[in-house]
């Protein structure tokens, strides 16, 4: 009877040492992604300019406005593009695993811009990490022009 239980707790302690190794070990495969402001829909957009609110919530928050077809990229002052690693299956369930569905990366976008008030993003090609545990930077692609 007391070898029975003492197999029974070894197997029972292997059991729970290969599920907590199984959870703790494997992390989600990283794709990193870009999409552009689609410029072909008429998107009203300014140039960001620091305090000046000119880019719109709806059309920044919509995922059909947010392209994976290359459009020009270069310093400037308009929004282009963002790039971040994306969740498989474009899924949604939370930021802090380090990835993002399009939707939750164009809402951390737009928190950003209107964070303090201050209706800003950073340069072309500099990022940002939303002020979640585990979230993972998002990169800002900006354009000379509104088109």
């Amino acid at each position: 009877m007391k070898f029975l239980k003492i197999v029974i707790t070894f197997l029972a302690i292997t059991f729970l040492f290969s599920v907590v190794y199984a959870f703790t070990t494997l992390k989600k495969p990283r794709a990193t992604v870009t999409f552009y402001f689609d410029n072909s829909v008429g998107l009203t957009r300014g140039g960001i300019n620091l305090g000046k609110m000119v880019l719109i919530q709806s059309e920044i928050k919509s995922t059909t406005n947010w392209v994976t077809s290359m459009q020009t990229t270069a310093p400037g002052a308009y929004l282009n593009s963002i790039t971040f690693d994306m969740e498989a299956g474009d899924e949604s369930d939370g930021i802090t695993d380090g990835q993002y569905s399009l939707q939750e990366a164009v809402n951390a976008v737009w928190d950003e811009y209107r964070k303090y008030s201050l209706y800003d993003l950073p340069v072309h090609n500099n990022m940002f990490i939303p002020s979640i545990p585990g979230a993972s930077p998002i990169t800002i692609g900006r354009s000379p022009n509104n088109y």
